[in-house]
């Protein structure tokens, strides 16, 4: 998904009112009509710069799709509230770092308590919830209870 906020060259916490203004600036940049003066139909005209005028049509007939689609969405107060939640959900699922990587089975079970642990180097643990293991997933990243620390657990036993 292309970021709405950097195809229009506009900072996340812009007004609707700014967002407006650079919308009809480069609407009038990349307008299709305004690039009719590229594709000449001329039988003068050489295969080659034929070509680059086509191709100059469709790049810019791209970027005032990819323009107009970002005004759709960020025009519209729900609609870009809706897209700010999806962009921070997206920041927030990326891969995140981990100091290392174990199996499940490398984790001591304590049924009692309903969750799998493992010590930390700085004499914490990483407790992960046997409710929390679904099989859904590959891995699960595991913070430290006393530090800053993370590691990846994968699901399969070992």
């Amino acid at each position: 998904m292309a970021d709405h906020y950097a195809v229009l060259g506009v900072s996340r916490d812009a007004t609707t009112a700014v967002i407006r203004k650079r919308y009809f600036e480069l609407s009038r940049v990349y307008h299709p009509d305004k690039q009719a003066g590229t594709v000449t139909a001329t039988s003068t005209a050489t295969s080659k710069s034929q070509a680059d005028s086509d191709a100059t049509f469709q790049s810019a007939t791209a970027q005032f799709h990819a323009i107009s689609e970002a005004w759709r969405v960020l025009q519209d107060d729900e609609s870009r509230r809706i897209y700010d939640a999806t962009l921070a959900y997206g920041t927030m699922s990326q891969e995140q770092p981990y100091q290392d990587e174990v199996t499940i089975g490398e984790m001591e079970l304590i049924e009692d308590d309903g969750v799998y642990v493992y010590e930390c180097r700085c004499s914490g643990e990483y407790l992960l919830e046997i409710e929390d293991v679904d099989g859904d997933h590959p891995y699960y990243i595991v913070p430290c209870d006393s530090c800053s620390l993370a590691i990846k657990v994968t699901a399969t036993q070992s």
